[in-house]
């Protein structure tokens, strides 16, 4: 289907970001941004389940899977704000990553709760509105360290 822009092509525009995206991405592969998922807890079939989900028979064990963790392209922007300014709960350093990824590469990692860049892990903290572009959308992950959790 045409783009509904004249003279906008899509998929040219997602090789050409997919590009620039690849030229900002550290060179070893262990430092560029890793997203984590959820793990899935599972029971043999036939296990009979409460209203959680837990097992009635105790001794029954969960099968815990990790799904593989996926790296995408995506443009990277850090930030590290500090306030020396002394208040009543003490003084504040704002640190925070934005990923921005274009649509192909968000439904890969959607689900995802965490991401690693470097050796540092960031929760997801919240998904900004998309961006629409024609028909290609772009996303941004706002990411917080861990242990500087925001509410």
């Amino acid at each position: 289907m045409a783009d509904p822009i004249l003279g906008f092509d899509p998929a040219v525009f997602r090789t050409n970001i997919h590009f620039a995206m690849q030229l900002g991405l550290p060179q070893k592969t262990e430092d560029r941004p890793t997203f984590y998922f959820r793990e899935v807890r599972t029971f043999p079939v036939g296990t009979v389940l409460d209203s959680e989900g837990s097992p009635l028979d105790p001794r029954i064990a969960p099968v815990v899977e990790a799904p593989t963790p996926v790296q995408v392209p995506c443009a990277v922007e850090f930030a590290a704000d500090r306030t020396d300014n002394e208040t009543i709960v003490g003084t504040f350093r704002d640190t925070k990553v934005t990923l921005t990824l274009l649509d192909v590469d968000f439904a890969k990692v959607k689900d995802a709760i965490e991401v690693a860049i470097g050796q540092v892990r960031y929760n997801i903290g919240f998904l900004a509105p998309p961006i629409g572009l024609g028909q290609a959308t772009v996303y941004q992950l706002h990411c917080f360290p861990k242990g500087e959790d925001r509410p």
